[in-house]
């Protein structure tokens, strides 16, 4: 499975999450999201096996809303 992905520059958790409000980049969401998931997809005899920034874009557009490439 490949999942393609973009990250908010900063994690918005719903009102009653533990870190509603608290100043985490999305890469630190996601990060975190990578280590609590890790243990229920080696109990389904799973795992992650390659993570990397990206390179190119190979689908979607060039550049996100508001920013503009060089």
């Amino acid at each position: 499975m490949l999942n393609l992905i973009r990250l908010r520059e900063r994690a918005d958790y719903p009102p009653g999450h533990p870190d509603h409000g608290k100043a985490i980049s999305g890469r630190e969401a996601y990060r975190a999201y990578g280590r609590a998931i890790a243990p229920h997809l080696a109990r389904l005899n799973s795992r992650q096996v390659w993570a990397a920034a990206p390179q190119v874009m190979v689908t979607g557009p060039q550049s996100r809303p508001g920013t503009s490439r060089s």
